[in-house]
C-alpha cells in the first residue's frame, strides 16, 4: 500500500526522502520483517525529549523504537554514535567478528604448536636420557638380537638426541675383529657426515661421503669422539688389510669373494658414479665395499703423501684389490673413510 501510494505520486512530486525511506522500514516492520529501525537522535536535554515529540502520522510508529542519542555539542558532533549504534543492529558488520575469529584462529593454532612442541620435547627428552643413561652402546649389530655385545661409552651432555642416535647407529654397525679391534660396516655415509660435522647432505640415500681430505678425516673421527668418547680412529693399511681378508680364501684377491663384482663397485660396473652403502655382498665379517665404491683414507703419521684402500667406483680391477695402496696428499673426488674402534 505504501509503495503504491509512492508511485501514485509520481517522480516529479517534491517528496522529503528521508520521511520516505522512514516510511518504508515502518512497513517493512508490520509485515513481520526483521529489520533495524533505530531512530538517532540529539541527546537528551531538559528543553528535547524524543518520546514527548508529536509526530506526523505515517511516522509517528518511530516513537515505539528505542533511540539512540548523540552529542550534539560542536565540538563531540556524531563522534560516539557508531559505537551505539552497532551495539543495537540486529546484523552487525562481519568485519570484526572475523578479526576476532582469525585472532582466536590464530591463538588456537599457537597454542596446539606449543602443546605439540611441549610434548614433542619431553618425548625427545626421554629418548635422550634413555640412549645416554646405561653408558653402554650396542657394537657388533647385536641390537634387537638375542645376543649383545657393547662396549662403554662416555656421552658428551651437550650432545643432541639427532647426534646420539647418529651415532648409536654407527657404533652397532661396528663389526668385531677380534678382542682389541671393531671396524665399521660400512663407510661414512653424507648424513652420518652431516649430522656429526653440522653441515648439509643432498640426498636421502646412504651414499657415502667422498671429496674429503686426510685431515678433514681426521677432524671427523676427533668430533666422534668428543661426543661419545668411544675410541674412534682411523684404521692403519695393516688393520685394514686384516679386516678385508678376514675369512677370505687365500686365493681371492678381492674382500669377501674372488669375484670383484659381487663385492664391489668399480670401473667395468658402476657406470661412473658411487652407489649406497652395502649394496654388494659383505665380507666374513659383514663388512660392505672394503673393494669399491669409495676408496678409503688409511692412517699414517710419516710424509706429506697418505695412504688410501680398497680402490673406488673409478678405478680398475687391478686397484680394487685388498694389497692394492694408492697414495695422495690432497682430497679425491673418490676418496672416503671406514672407522675403526681400538678397545
Amino acid at each position: 500500500e505504501f509503495e503504491g501510494k509512492i508511485r501514485e505520486l509520481g517522480p516529479n512530486y517534491p517528496l522529503d526522502f528521508v520521511r520516505v525511506e522512514i516510511g518504508r522500514a515502518l512497513a517493512r516492520h508490520r509485515n513481520g520483517e526483521k529489520i533495524n529501525i533505530i531512530p538517532v537522535v540529539p541527546e537528551r536535554t531538559t528543553d528535547y525529549d524524543f518520546a514527548s515529540l508529536k509526530l506526523p502520522v505515517d511516522v509517528a510508529e518511530l516513537l515505539s523504537f528505542h533511540a539512540v542519542f548523540y552529542s550534539d555539542s560542536d565540538q563531540r558532533l556524531f563522534k560516539d554514535i557508531m559505537p551505539k549504534l552497532e551495539k543495537r543492529l540486529i546484523s552487525r558488520p562481519t568485519r570484526r567478528w572475523w578479526i576476532w575469529i582469525a585472532a582466536a584462529c590464530v591463538v588456537v593454532a599457537a597454542l596446539a604448536c606449543l602443546a605439540l612442541y611441549m610434548i614433542n620435547e619431553s618425548r625427545n627428552k626421554a629418548e635422550l636420557q634413555k640412549l645416554t643413561g646405561t653408558g653402554y652402546a650396542l657394537v657388533n649389530d647385536s641390537e634387537g638380537k638375542e645376543e649383545q655385545d657393547s662396549i662403554m661409552v662416555d656421552w658428551n651432555p651437550e650432545c643432541t638426541l639427532t647426534e646420539v642416535r647418529c651415532i648409536r647407529s654407527i657404533i652397532n654397525n661396528m663389526m668385531r675383529v677380534n678382542d682389541s679391534l671393531l671396524i665399521a660396516k660400512f663407510e661414512v655415509t653424507e648424513q652420518e657426515w652431516a649430522t656429526i660435522m653440522g653441515t648439509e647432505y643432498k640426498s636421502e640415500e646412504a651414499l657415502p661421503k667422498r671429496n674429503i681430505t686426510w685431515e678433514e678425516s681426521i677432524a671427523f673421527v676427533e668430533k666422534l669422539n668428543e661426543f661419545c668418547g668411544a675410541g674412534f680412529a682411523m684404521p692403519t693399511v695393516e688393520e685394514w688389510q686384516h679386516a678385508a681378508k678376514t675369512g677370505n680364501r687365500e686365493e681371492w684377491s678381492y674382500a669377501g669373494s674372488a669375484d670383484a663384482g659381487s663385492v664391489a663397485y668399480f670401473r667395468n660396473n658402476s657406470m661412473g658414479t658411487c652407489h649406497e652403502v652395502g649394496s654388494k655382498m659383505p665380507n666374513a665379517l659383514e663388512v660392505y665395499d672394503m673393494s669399491g665404491n669409495v676408496a678409503e683414507w688409511c692412517y699414517d703419521e710419516n710424509g706429506k703423501k697418505k695412504p688410501i684402500c680398497g680402490g673406488s667406483y673409478e678405478s680398475d680391477i687391478t686397484e680394487i684389490e685388498i694389497e692394492s695402496i694408492d697414495w695422495r696428499k690432497e682430497e679425491g673426488e673418490t676418496v672416503g673413510l671406514r672407522l675403526i674402534i681400538r678397545l
